[in-house]
């Protein structure tokens, strides 16, 4: 008799633990879409290899020994600093690859609050962390235990326009190369998948990079992406990073990392409160 009580009573409490991790899984971040009416980033849910951590090469592509990568992490490093300096972002634009670049740099003037958002983070950014916004060490801030690196050289253009580029962690329809007629992805040509672990709140970004001539490594985001859209998500991020205030990593290379998450974040148009797994400012 006393079994049979504990049976049930595990059964029930079971049953509770399922609705209410079903209630915690459906409730939407407070702060989504706050004051953004007219701006809806990319919700992706989590999938794959992308929550794993583990970069890997998707089809068309036939893997190689990485190399040059270096210049992934240089990439990492200045796609972040030029997003934080007000008159840089043709500079932030040129990591990126040929056909972004060519649609981006059309529209390379940054907007007021874009410009008064980086200045008072940076402000706050030498307060806590006695120095300049300025990423030094790219080895300490992206290590091999922070970043997976898959490189492949492209063998069916065909097969890789259907999931190029990848989904940075989630799983949503973006417009892919196959769509937009785009000349990148030519056989023969490198390309890697890059995953980033930008800290324990956030799930991995995974991203694709595109080897152009004569030797640089170049960010491949979706073609529908604006530049208008990149520059509102910036003013999101870089203002979500200074409200984060005494929450950011307390290693100055940990909170390098974190930023450069979340600058990824606005480039690729994906929804930050959907990233974040555990503590969030926003």
């Amino acid at each position: 008799m006393q079994l049979k009580t504990n049976n049930t009573l595990a059964v029930a409490l079971a049953f509770a633990c399922v609705l209410g991790l079903g209630s915690i899984a459906g409730a939407e971040h407070p702060s989504k879409h706050k004051g953004q009416a007219s701006h809806k980033r990319n919700a992706f849910a989590p999938t794959g290899a992308a929550q794993t951590g583990e970069a890997t090469l998707p089809q068309g592509v036939t893997a190689k020994d990485p190399k040059g990568t270096e210049g992934i992490r240089d990439v990492l490093a200045v796609v972040t600093e030029t997003a934080l300096t007000k008159d840089k972002f043709g500079d932030f634009v040129d990591q990126f690859a040929g056909p972004d670049r060519k649609r981006l740099q059309e529209n390379t003037k940054i907007t007021p609050e874009l410009e008064q958002a980086i200045e008072k983070f940076k402000q706050q950014w030498k307060v806590k962390y006695n120095q300049d916004f300025d990423i030094k060490n790219k080895a300490a801030v992206y290590g091999d235990q922070f970043l997976s690196i898959a490189q492949g050289e492209i063998s069916d253009p065909t097969a890789l326009a259907v999931n190029w580029p990848l989904n940075p962690t989630k799983t949503a329809k973006m417009q892919k190369a196959e769509e937009t007629g785009s000349k990148e992805l030519d056989k023969g040509r490198d390309v890697a998948v890059v995953v980033l672990h930008p800290s324990p709140s956030q799930l991995p970004l995974r991203l694709s990079f595109i080897h152009e001539a004569p030797d640089f490594w170049k960010i491949d985001i979706p073609d529908g992406i604006a530049a208008d859209t990149i520059k509102t998500n910036l003013v999101q991020e870089i203002n979500h990073l200074g409200a984060a205030g005494n929450k950011l990593p307390a290693n100055v290379e940990d909170a390098y990392r974190y930023v450069t998450g979340r600058i990824l974040l606005a480039a690729y148009n994906a929804e930050p409160s959907l990233s974040d797994t555990g503590n969030s400012a926003r």
